[in-house]
């Protein structure tokens, strides 16, 4: 199975304009949901996290890491997030709220 491009630009197209992508059925391309998930696990927030930011249980989002991980050609969430970051330009990820965990009391 080939996987998505390792180079920076293509990863940013996809990060970045995601309603762009078209199914291609390839099983290489990220879902749109996988883009959701890569960018907030780029911005270093947890699978319980994202998990409660796009309502999905965290096993779902355990799943779409995989896929998003086996995609990327990465071994772990901190190379993928690495990738991801160097490929998004700075101030681009905007468009992702962010939002701060709950500090425990």
């Amino acid at each position: 199975m080939r996987m998505l491009s390792r180079d920076p630009a293509s990863i940013a197209h996809v990060l970045l304009h995601p309603h762009l992508q078209r199914p291609s059925g390839n099983g290489r391309d990220l879902t749109s949901r996988e883009t959701e998930v890569a960018r907030w696990l780029a911005q270093g927030k947890t699978n319980l996290e994202i998990g409660l930011i796009l309502a999905i249980s965290r096993r779902t989002v355990e799943k779409h890491v995989e896929s998003i991980l086996r995609k990327l050609g990465v071994e772990n969430r901190v190379a993928a997030a690495v990738l991801i970051s160097r490929a998004v330009p700075p101030g681009r990820s905007s468009r992702v709220a962010r939002v701060r965990p709950a500090r425990p009391t």
